[in-house]
């Protein structure tokens, strides 16, 4: 599913382990959840906070 990455933020919270936070611009109508199973892959990403911003897509004209 792609999504552009919008003001990232990582910290190393110990030994070989990060935090994250991020804010994600999808077109897709997918939830935080998506990402969150996404990322958990990385055992190193022991926090990440995660935002989605669906925006329109710019060539389907919204419902009035």
């Amino acid at each position: 599913m792609p999504a552009t990455p919008t003001n990232p933020h990582v910290w190393r919270v110990g030994k070989d382990k990060f935090a994250w936070v991020v804010s994600l611009v999808t077109l897709a109508d997918v939830d935080v959840e998506y990402f969150r199973k996404a990322l958990s892959i990385h055992e190193e990403l022991v926090h990440a906070t995660v935002e989605v911003q669906r925006v329109p897509h710019p060539l389907v004209e919204p419902l009035a």
